[in-house]
């Protein structure tokens, strides 16, 4: 079946964050973007928050834009919320994409607002591009200092570390310093043997690979139709927040819930296409990121 993206508008009441269904703006599927293109954007919420989630349930990784108002600029600001790997009611919970926004207001303050407000919203651990630090400082100014993760939070192999000079008690990562690495980890999700569907009527097995875990057909199509020339906003957003959710690793967080009834799951139109072709990102999305 076709997934359909709830769109989002997230607002504040005097309780705190909420979302209210629907948005005036679209969600941007234009890729490459054009520099006509509509790139506001609008927030995708998969599965909400639970009632005051505790933090470490959920972690976000973002690719920033330059403050800059520009209507003719093809990046987007990208960002991703994954729920981490946890028990739930005494059931063990697998990971999973939760919610993303990808675009450019008119005042990048505007859609600076967007993603803080998502992370806010999830109380998520954040791990933030640091290439461009204007989004962090503007964090800093807002006082969300305790979203962002530091360098020395980000679960990085010691010889990463030992061949960056970059100091590691400052917020986020400098993603071009670790791009093979954070490339490996989008490639290892997507490629992940995670099940078997069986053909009653043939009894054929086929295999399940992780990519069939995205929902957001965007972050999809920039996988299918990457190319060095085009910006991958939302691949390197994507990355950014696995790195960051590998930080869960042994925290051994458990979560109390009244609702333990499990949704269906949702397909995508772009799954069956790269699935079924001997998995399209093993020569478009390793072969050439990996060069």
């Amino acid at each position: 079946s076709t997934y359909n993206p709830l769109k989002v508008t997230i607002t504040e009441e005097s309780y705190g964050l909420t979302h209210n269904i629907g948005c005036k703006h679209d969600v941007v599927e234009d890729f490459p973007v054009k520099k006509d293109t509509l790139k506001t954007g609008a927030v995708v919420i998969d599965e909400a928050p639970k009632s005051n989630p505790p933090f470490g349930l959920y972690y976000a990784g973002i690719d920033t834009i330059t403050p800059i108002k520009s209507t003719v600029s093809k990046s987007l600001q990208s960002i991703y919320i994954y729920k981490a790997a946890h028990e739930l009611d005494g059931e063990y919970t697998q990971d999973t994409l939760v919610a993303w926004f990808a675009g450019r207001a008119d005042s990048p303050y505007d859609t600076y607002k967007t993603t803080r407000d998502l992370i806010k919203y999830y109380n998520a651990r954040a791990l933030i591009e640091n290439d461009n630090r204007n989004f962090i400082e503007w964090m800093i100014g807002q006082k969300c200092q305790k979203y962002m993760m530091k360098r020395n939070e980000i679960a990085l192999g010691k010889d990463l570390i030992a061949r960056s000079s970059i100091d590691t008690s400052e917020y986020g990562s400098r993603t071009q310093n670790i791009k093979t690495y954070l490339i490996g980890l989008g490639i290892a999700y997507c490629e992940e043997e995670i099940g078997v569907r069986f053909n009653e009527e043939t009894g054929e097995s086929k295999t399940i690979y992780g990519v069939e875990r995205i929902k957001d057909k965007m972050l999809l199509k920039e996988m299918l139709e990457y190319s060095p020339k085009k910006n991958v906003d939302r691949i390197m957003a994507f990355c950014i927040t696995l790195l960051a959710a590998k930080s869960n690793t042994n925290r051994g967080l458990k979560v109390k819930s009244n609702n333990t009834k499990k949704s269906e799951e949702k397909r995508v139109n772009y799954k069956k296409e790269l699935a079924n072709s001997s998995l399209k990102h093993k020569r478009n999305f390793r072969s050439t990121f990996l060069k």
